[in-house]
């Protein structure tokens, strides 16, 4: 841990590693900003990137966060993280989420089904990203927009994670130690 704070703090520089979030920030959002339907949470306006951690939340119009988060991921690589972000009553304010629809989701989620969850998908940046990668979740994000993805996906609803059907997801045998 040591070793890698030095690096970021001495040989990488503070300076140089918020110019890059910023650059790649503003960069993203301008390429967001162009899908029609999917909602950025935060500011979006990509000449104000001091507004802003390189840190972008969002949601498709008609595909469920969870959904999109699978697809990324499965289709293309693409390590996201969905769900409430250890926020939830914030995001239901944010989502316009009516008290008794929080009722409702408390009592399924105490039942075992998390499959209505509200929440949103969320991207995020290091020193080790390119404008490159931002160009593939923006290219997937017009894809999945559209209705284009290859695999067909099953929800989980204990869950509430999407897998795509056919596909082995558990890790268990992939390697031994």
């Amino acid at each position: 841990m040591a070793a890698a704070a030095r690096f970021l703090s001495r040989e990488l520089g503070w300076d140089k590693i918020v110019a890059h979030e910023h650059a790649l920030t503003s960069y993203a959002l301008r390429k967001l900003n162009e899908i029609p339907g999917l909602t950025i949470y935060g500011p979006r306006d990509p000449d104000l990137p001091e507004d802003r951690l390189g840190v972008i939340a969002f949601n498709l119009a008609k595909v469920d966060h969870q959904l999109t988060a699978a697809i990324l991921s499965h289709e293309y690589a693409i390590g996201t993280r969905t769900g409430g972000f250890c926020a939830h009553p914030y995001l239901m304010r944010l989502f316009g989420v009516s008290s008794e629809r929080v009722h409702e989701l408390r009592e399924e989620v105490s039942c075992g089904d998390r499959r209505g969850m509200p929440g949103a998908v969320r991207m995020s940046f290091g020193f080790y990203n390119s404008r490159d990668e931002v160009d593939t979740i923006v290219e997937a994000l017009w894809n999945i927009h559209n209705g284009k993805w290859r695999g067909t996906y099953h929800q989980n609803v204990k869950s509430g994670e999407y897998r795509p059907q056919h596909a082995q997801t558990d890790p268990s045998g992939w390697f031994t130690i």
